[in-house]
C-alpha cells in the first residue's frame, strides 16, 4: 500500500512539473509574439507603453501568481499608468497651477515662485536615447499665468538653479531638453547639494529606470525649516526636498521615496530612502492620488530598500 502510494506521488509530481514546464513555454511564447507585433506596430515611446499593456495581459491569460516568477512588488493586475496625469499627486494649497509639457508636467506654486512638483515617466529607452545635448537656455517661463521667476532672482544669490525634472533625464527629445531650462522647473539649491547628493541621485534613478525598463518619477521641494528667499520675487530657498518614486512595469509593483535636506551630505543614498508613506507624513502631499487601483496603498507602503539596486 505504501508502495503504490509513493508511485502515485510520483506520478502527481512528475506530471506538475511537465505542465509548470508546459506553461512556462506558453508564457514565452506568447510573449515573443507579443513583442514583435508591438514593434511592427508602434513608434517611439508608445512601443514601450503597448509592450507593457501586452506583457500584463499576458500574465493575466496564464494567471500567474506571485510564486511563478521571481519579480519583486505587489501583483495588481489592473494598475495601467501610461499617462503622466494618471499619476499626479494631490496637494493642499490655493497655488496649485498646473503647466505641461512634453517630457514633464508641473504644479506651479506662486507663492514660492517654485514647482510644487514635477512628474513623469522614465524609460529605458529614453534614458538609452542620448541623442541631444545639454542646453543651458534657462528662461522665464511664459506659460506661469503670473510668470515664473526671473534669472536675476538668482544671480549673485549664492544657490544654484537647481533642476527639479533633471536635463540628463531629457536627452531623448531637443523640446523637451529645452523645456526643462524654463524657470518653472528650478529651484534654489546649495551648490554643494546640487552638484553633489542631489546629482548622484538623479543618477540613481536613471538606473532604476533602466533596470525597471518604466518608472514614474515625482520630484519637488518641501517648505519646511526653509531659508531666506532671494531675487526681487522673493523666491523660497527649501529646506528639504523629495523624490518618489514608483516601478511602473507590470505585473508587480513597488515603490521608493527620497528626502533629503538641502546641504552638502556624504552619506549613501540608501540612508534617505523611505516609503511613499513616511514621505507623504512629513511633506503633506497625497502621491498618486489618481491612481483608482485598490493595491496603489500597499505599494506606497511596502518599501524594501532590497528591492532596488543601488
Amino acid at each position: 500500500m505504501n508502495q503504490t502510494k509513493k508511485k502515485r506521488k510520483k506520478r502527481i509530481k512528475k506530471s506538475t512539473k511537465k505542465q509548470i514546464k508546459l506553461s512556462l513555454y506558453i508564457a514565452l511564447a506568447a510573449i515573443l509574439i507579443i513583442f514583435i507585433q508591438a514593434f511592427i506596430t508602434s513608434e517611439s515611446d508608445k512601443f514601450s507603453s503597448k509592450l507593457s499593456d501586452a506583457f500584463q495581459e499576458t500574465v493575466i491569460t496564464l494567471n500567474f501568481t506571485a510564486t511563478d516568477y521571481s519579480q519583486v512588488g505587489i501583483i495588481s493586475p489592473n494598475l495601467k499608468l501610461s499617462k503622466i496625469q494618471e499619476g499626479y499627486p494631490k496637494i493642499d494649497t490655493k497655488y496649485d497651477e498646473i503647466e505641461t509639457y512634453s517630457g514633464f508636467h508641473l504644479s506651479y506654486n506662486e507663492k514660492h515662485e517654485q514647482a510644487n512638483w514635477v512628474a513623469y515617466i522614465l524609460t529605458k529607452r529614453k534614458v538609452r536615447n542620448d541623442k541631444v545635448d545639454r542646453t543651458n537656455n534657462f528662461r522665464c517661463d511664459k506659460n506661469i499665468s503670473s510668470t515664473s521667476a526671473e534669472l536675476s532672482d538668482y544671480k549673485a544669490s549664492g544657490y544654484d538653479r537647481g533642476h527639479l525634472a533633471p536635463a540628463a533625464d531629457m536627452h531623448w527629445s531637443k523640446k523637451s531638453m529645452s523645456e526643462s531650462f524654463l524657470m518653472s522647473n528650478m529651484s534654489p539649491q546649495e551648490e554643494a547639494f546640487n552638484r553633489g547628493i542631489w546629482k548622484e541621485l538623479e543618477g540613481q534613478i536613471r538606473d532604476f529606470a533602466v533596470e525597471n525598463k518604466r518608472i514614474y518619477v515625482i520630484t519637488g521641494p518641501v517648505f519646511k525649516q526653509n531659508k531666506n528667499p532671494i531675487g526681487d520675487n522673493k523666491v523660497t530657498v527649501p529646506g528639504y526636498y523629495y523624490k518618489a518614486v514608483l516601478d511602473i512595469s507590470p505585473p508587480a509593483y513597488k515603490s521608493i521615496a527620497f528626502l533629503l535636506k538641502n546641504e552638502k551630505s556624504d552619506k549613501d543614498l540608501e540612508s534617505f530612502a523611505m516609503s511613499i508613506d513616511q514621505l507623504e507624513e512629513f511633506s503633506g502631499i497625497d502621491f498618486f492620488y489618481y491612481v483608482s487601483d485598490s493595491t496603489i496603498n500597499q505599494i506606497e507602503a511596502n518599501f524594501k530598500i532590497s528591492d532596488w539596486n543601488f
